[in-house]
């Protein structure tokens, strides 16, 4: 393991997660008035709050723990600076999506035109009575704990259904490589995966997670083995570890018969959470490839000589997972002798993106790199993080959408699809909306900012699956419209068959219904049984009873009718093929 200790460390969570209730299964009037529901029961209790200011959300504190900062803490003012510079580095068709159509009048307040409040995309939900966290983990064979400090906790309730549960944590002292490496796999596991032959703890876990020193969540220790065995066997699903539930508290990861009314979120995606994490070191032409592989991909420690994979899985891992924009460590920049001093290198920050993680390593330089107001460092907390939001909702939208439309096929019920045309027609009206309004491509027009989205675009593969999912739409639509198109073929038949033998009827009760003994010339001789009796009550029975059969037989009738209008009729062969056909349909039906 290479000796380098890590002077500033970050990681960003993003959850994926789906609340029921308020899912794309749900129309959407429904979902608008359950709303205000969910609202009321996720804040009653005071530890989540709505924040309206979209823009002012993170904690300006950013530096308020280092012992690095060498500048004085600038005014409360400059905070608006970096809010200002987040703001305008967006397209703005992005910046209606993250900040709303609205403005803010001097008191905060946010409105939009003629003075009504702002529509957003999504709601924002804060927590701030977590701030910090103490983990324990293993490290080469070693317990070790690591002290977090807690810089946010977000909830963000996007369109049907889809939440981010976004947390983002530091530390206010270095820490070496293989600790950062280890927390940076275990600490975003959500349930565990496995667990260990010979000591039986959960693989690639935590062993400890405290909030704020009070909250136990002893996840993943062997006792618990069965608890979570169990539970999956009973619900099907994963459960997730303690910690996590108690952030989502009041919302319940399964159904509750004591809690009827709560709100049930599921899990959207596997058993780890994608990431983004900021590592600060004196000097990263230290880091080795096997470090800078293990830091992309998040696998846990290892040697620094010795590669995680194989040499050809990563032969072209530079070129694939690697954004050297600002990445020189041979100085082959330098063309006079201040640039060629290793001390004032500046093109040491590079980034490493693999899809569900985003990594960015750098000089711990205050000029640069850990400058929170204008620096990597801000840049990082800010623009490239509401990146990876829009990356991750992207993806996570669009799993739900495909996971809905999968659901909704396997209920089909072919004799009845009044429930499925509803179904489908709900998940496409909110993929309409997602394509349209909140699916983007393109983020910016700063061409790092593009090609950094394409990146993280292309390693997610989401416009893969979004073409996927669009597709089975349409497949789901084309059968609906197949199957009204049968059902008005069915009808069209039936009305044909019921006009041609009406027709007959009519034409029969016509005859029947006139009084012939008083038309002039024509003598009537009616027996005298039916002198008594109107002839017009046995026309309308006779009638009624042969529409009823009619209609009833008319798919058979409508055979008939093709038989009898068939060239080969006169084939005694074909009639007694299509005769012992309509007896077996008929027998069939009685």
């Amino acid at each position: 393991m290479t000796d380098v200790q890590i002077k500033q460390f970050r990681q960003i969570l993003f959850w994926p997660l789906e609340i029921e209730n308020l899912s794309a299964r749900v129309d959407q009037p429904e979902a608008g008035l359950r709303m205000a529901e969910f609202e009321a029961q996720l804040t009653k209790d005071g530890k989540w709050n709505r924040l309206d200011d979209l823009l002012s959300r993170t904690d300006k504190s950013v530096n308020a723990e280092s012992q690095y900062l060498i500048y004085p803490p600038l005014p409360p003012e400059s905070d608006h600076e970096a809010d200002y510079g987040e703001l305008m580095y967006f397209n703005p068709y992005v910046r209606r999506f993250l900040y709303g159509s609205g403005v803010s009048d001097p008191n905060g307040h946010v409105t939009g035109k003629n003075g009504k409040s702002s529509q957003h995309s999504f709601r924002l939900y804060s927590r701030q009575d977590i701030k910090k966290a103490s983990v324990s983990l293993m490290v080469d064979s070693f317990h070790c704990s690591i002290n977090l400090i807690i810089n946010r906790i977000h909830f963000y309730l996007f369109d049907h259904g889809v939440v981010l549960l976004v947390v983002e944590a530091s530390v206010n002292s270095p820490l070496p490589l293989a600790q950062v490496e280890e927390l940076l796999d275990r600490f975003r596991h959500i349930f565990p995966p496995y667990w260990e032959t010979k000591n039986r703890e959960a693989g690639h876990c935590l062993q400890r997670v405290r909030w704020n020193n009070y909250v136990n969540a002893k996840g993943t220790h062997f006792d618990c083995t069965r608890h979570f065995r169990d539970f999956a066997r009973t619900h099907n699903n994963p459960m997730p570890f303690e910690h996590w539930q108690y952030l989502l508290q009041p919302l319940i990861p399964w159904p509750d018969e004591t809690k009827p009314e709560s709100f049930i979120y599921r899990l959207i995606d596997g058993e780890r959470m994608a990431f983004m994490a900021y590592l600060a070191v004196d000097d990263p032409r230290l880091l080795t490839r096997a470090d800078f592989v293990r830091l992309c991909f998040a696998d846990g420690g290892g040697k620094s000589t010795q590669l995680p994979y194989a040499e050809d899985y990563l032969k072209d891992f530079e070129n694939s997972y690697c954004y050297d924009r600002y990445w020189d460590p041979k100085m082959g920049y330098a063309d006079y002798a201040f640039h060629a001093n290793p001390v004032n290198n500046w093109m040491t920050t590079r980034i490493l993106c693999c899809g569900h993680g985003f990594v960015m390593v750098g000089k711990d330089d205050p000029n640069y790199f850990t400058d929170g107001k204008n620096g990597a460092l801000a840049h990082f907390r800010h623009h490239y993080f509401q990146m990876g939001l829009i990356a991750h909702y992207n993806k996570a939208a669009t799993m739900l959408l495909a996971d809905a439309l999968s659901e909704a096929t396997a209920r089909l019920n072919p004799e009845s699809t009044v429930d499925y045309q509803s179904e489908i027609k709900i998940i496409s009206q909110r993929l309409l909306t997602f394509c349209h309004c909140n699916y983007f491509t393109e983020v910016s027009s700063q061409d790092l900012a593009r090609e950094l989205f394409s990146l993280w675009m292309r390693h997610l593969d989401t416009q893969t699956l979004l073409d996927r999912v669009k597709q089975q739409a349409r497949e789901a639509n084309e059968y609906i419209t197949q199957q009204e198109q049968r059902h008005q073929t069915t009808t069209t038949i039936r009305l044909t068959v019921l006009a041609a033998f009406g027709l007959a009827a009519g034409l029969i009760g016509s005859y029947l219904t006139v009084d012939w003994s008083r038309i002039k010339g024509l003598e009537a001789n009616i027996p005298a049984h039916l002198e008594e009796v109107p002839i017009v009550g046995y026309v309308v029975v006779l009638v009624v009873f042969g529409l009823l059969f009619v209609v009833a037989k008319s798919a058979w009738l409508a055979q008939l009718l093709d038989g009898l209008a068939d060239p080969r009729f006169k084939s005694s062969r074909w009639l007694k093929q299509k005769l012992w056909q309509w007896f077996r349909a008929i027998k069939a039906n009685m």
